[in-house]
């Protein structure tokens, strides 16, 4: 409780009996209502501080929601690459480096015709360059 001035002062400055009561009722309530703008404050602050966790929480759930999903993607056999041995890959292969390999084989019937090559492309074969000669 605040007391602004002692009770004795307050009698000795002429104040009634129920005035000096009256004015420590005021001194209560005005030390409730600064507790209450205090724990306003920190509830404010608590408040904050749980909205964020509950949006980390969300954010890593969301994670490891979409991992999950990309996991089990990939133990079916539908993941962004192609496996070791005995995989299948349908679309364009860009390879912007060297590529290597046991074996080629290109899966087009020729055809036969009479070409008159204008180009050639080489292809190395264990470190021998070819040539082959194609019509543009």
């Amino acid at each position: 409780m605040r007391e602004y001035f002692p009770r004795a002062e307050f009698k000795a400055k002429g104040f009634s009996e129920v005035a000096i009561r009256v004015l420590e009722k005021v001194s209560i309530v005005a030390d409730a209502l600064a507790q209450l703008e205090a724990a306003q404050g920190q509830i404010t602050n608590l408040d904050t501080a749980a909205n964020a966790l509950e949006e980390a929480i969300e954010d890593a759930n969301l994670t490891l929601a979409a991992l999950d999903a990309r996991l089990d993607t990939q133990e079916a056999g539908n993941g962004p690459y192609v496996k070791k041995t005995g995989d299948t890959m349908s679309g364009a292969l860009n390879v912007n480096a060297l590529l290597e390999c046991d074996t080629f084989r290109v899966n087009v019937a020729p055809v036969a015709e009479t070409i008159t090559a204008t180009h050639t492309l080489t292809i190395n074969v264990n470190g021998t360059n070819y040539r082959i000669p194609i019509a543009v």
